[in-house]
């Protein structure tokens, strides 16, 4: 097989996808088609590739419409689908639409780490290192055959942001590696209509749930490092990590640990320190300074909790 007779397609609608497209294009591996959505508020980090990408065959695919996208790919005779930043399950209809090998991507270091917020979580709960992941799609979430993996160290209370600007750049040379690599071992011919001629072997490793609302609350009964993390794994492109104060919702978006603070008979929520530069809170362990924050506080406010 050679490289003009590949006819990809890429489904996602994020950033990193937009990073993979890029990266093909440049390389004159020119997408044949582009599958993505109509903004909805779910993807933070969505990227309005229709408008980017006028000049390619590109739809907006509205509420996961499976069968639409299963029409365009047999229209456009798709041999390579890539699934990169695209937050719906697929179909087995689409995964077993013959001849054609589906590629998913997924920023953790499978087995472990499926699932949803993958660069969130590991923020979150403090990974020193992640990995990007391209793997063989079959009816697993995140389950299928690994085709290439590239480990990515995470530096110690570093912000998504960081993260996320590493997986763009990793994304943009692997999924050339991936391309050539499926050219060379003529992947198509040997792993498409995978669920059709194999049985998924279970795998080991986590999934990791979706996050809700309450997940990006900060409570100050947490310890100081949880904060950190919290409002780290939560800032650009995400949502933002947030306080609830006297019934409204403050924005939060860099903090700094107060190791200094060690008075333990100090309740956690009560302001230390009220300036216009900082606003210093009491933690279970410590105190957070609030560096960057939408917070309005009431005259007088002694608490936040």
């Amino acid at each position: 097989m050679v490289k003009n007779k590949l006819r990809i397609c890429i489904l996602g609608s994020t950033m990193i996808a937009d990073s993979a497209i890029n990266a093909l294009i440049k390389n004159d591996i020119k997408p044949i088609l582009i599958l993505t959505n109509f903004k909805d508020g779910y993807n933070n980090d969505w990227v309005n590739l229709k408008k980017k990408y006028s000049k390619i065959n590109c739809h907006e695919i509205k509420n996961n419409n499976q069968q639409k996208i299963i029409s365009l790919l047999i229209k456009n005779k798709i041999n390579l689908l890539f699934c990169i930043g695209w937050s719906h399950i697929l179909s087995k209809q689409i995964l077993n639409i013959s001849n054609m090998l589906v590629i998913g991507h997924h920023p953790s270091q499978l087995p472990n780490n499926r699932g949803k917020h993958p660069l969130i979580w590991a923020i979150f709960l403090g990974l020193s290192s992640t990995a990007s992941t391209f793997f063989i799609m079959d009816k697993g979430i995140d389950a299928g055959k690994i085709i290439e993996q590239t480990k990515i160290d995470i530096k110690k209370n570093s912000p998504v942001t960081d993260l996320y600007i590493k997986i763009q750049k990793i994304i943009s040379y692997q999924i050339i590696k991936v391309v050539k690599m499926i050219i060379l071992k003529d992947y198509i011919t040997k792993y498409s209509n995978l669920n059709k001629i194999h049985k998924r072997k279970l795998l080991l490793g986590n999934y990791w749930r979706r996050r809700n609302h309450e997940d990006g609350k900060i409570d100050f009964r947490m310890n100081s490092l949880s904060i950190l993390n919290l409002v780290n794994s939560l800032s650009k492109p995400y949502i933002g990590a947030h306080v609830e104060f006297r019934g409204k919702i403050y924005k939060v978006w860099k903090v700094r640990i107060v190791k200094r603070y060690k008075d333990k008979n100090v309740e956690p929520g009560k302001i230390i320190i009220k300036s216009r530069n900082s606003l210093i809170i009491k933690t279970y362990d410590s105190a957070i300074d609030l560096l960057k924050h939408e917070i309005m506080l009431t005259k007088g406010a002694k608490y936040i909790q």
